[in-house]
């Protein structure tokens, strides 16, 4: 799925707090799948999806649909997902950096 220059698009305080949120919902999918909590992991993934799919990140919404099911591969799919959130948060982190600089 291709979400190349998303942040572009953004406003930089709609990626600080999603930047803020995504370490609280990361941590809700994994006490849902530690708790094998089906409705939980539903809920927690589905808040996470929308708000990938709000800022244009199809890539995280994927794994989200994913793991709203509750599949038996959750653990593999959560990791794929914080490594996601880590590479998007990454590119947030730089496009805030250099609109810092341009001020």
């Amino acid at each position: 799925m291709d979400d190349s220059g998303f942040e572009q698009r953004l406003a930089p305080a709609v990626m600080r707090a999603f930047l803020k949120h995504i370490p609280a919902e990361l941590d809700c999918i994994s006490a849902a799948i530690a708790d094998n909590d089906a409705p939980r992991l539903k809920q927690a993934a589905h808040r996470l999806k929308g708000s990938s799919l709000a800022l244009g990140i199809p890539s995280m919404a994927a794994l989200c649909l994913e793991l709203e099911s509750a599949p038996p591969n959750g653990a593999a799919l959560l990791t794929q997902l914080t490594d996601e959130c880590r590479r998007i948060g990454l590119r947030f982190e730089l496009h805030l950096a250099a609109l810092a600089r341009e001020d």
